[in-house]
């Protein structure tokens, strides 16, 4: 016996198999498209992140760059005298370090190699304050005769204020100056 369905049922298997289909179409089709997108989402994320990590890295190597070409240039802009300089040398130091209370110098061992001559000076200054110190500094390294600058150290002088910025600071150092032999 063949059982002919009523127009009631048919309207309720229509509506089951719609149900079907739209359960199986959410569960075959609409979560694994949403989870791709949500992965790719977290990915661009990801990405982004890490495209804005290495663009200031980018930026801060360009300024180091730019220091170093900039220290680079200062550097070649300096004079390598002839050896026995000592006496121009000293009034470079004399005028340079003109704006201290107080320095002192010690002269160390002069080293030879390569046809130069390096002539290091211990050297200890005190100036009013930390921008007299960090100019002091500037213009040794921008001095007219070619030096490095080796060593430095800057400390208050009192216990009673330990921030560098205000009052007194003791500067230590070794700068060498370099000459050609002749």
């Amino acid at each position: 016996m063949t059982h002919t369905f009523t127009t009631r049922e048919k309207i309720l298997l229509l509506i089951l198999v719609i149900m079907l289909l739209g359960v199986a179409y959410y569960f075959a089709i609409q979560i694994p498209v949403s989870d791709r997108i949500l992965t790719a989402q977290n990915t661009e994320a990801t990405a982004t992140d890490e495209m804005s990590v290495e663009t200031v890295k980018a930026t801060k190597m360009k300024k180091m760059q730019a220091v170093i070409d900039g220290a680079d240039s200062n550097s070649s802009k300096a004079e390598i005298p002839v050896y026995d300089n000592l006496e121009k040398v000293m009034l470079q130091l004399d005028a340079i370090l003109g704006t201290t209370t107080d320095y002192n110098l010690t002269f160390d061992q002069i080293s030879k190699g390569d046809s130069l001559v390096y002539r290091p000076i211990s050297m200890s200054f005190t100036c009013p304050n930390y921008s007299t110190a960090k100019s002091v500094l500037a213009n040794l390294n921008n001095c007219k005769y070619r030096c490095m600058l080796d060593n430095i150290s800057v400390a208050t002088t009192t216990s009673l204020s330990p921030d560098i910025s205000n009052g007194e600071v003791m500067v230590n150092l070794t700068v060498t100056f370099i000459e050609k032999v002749s």
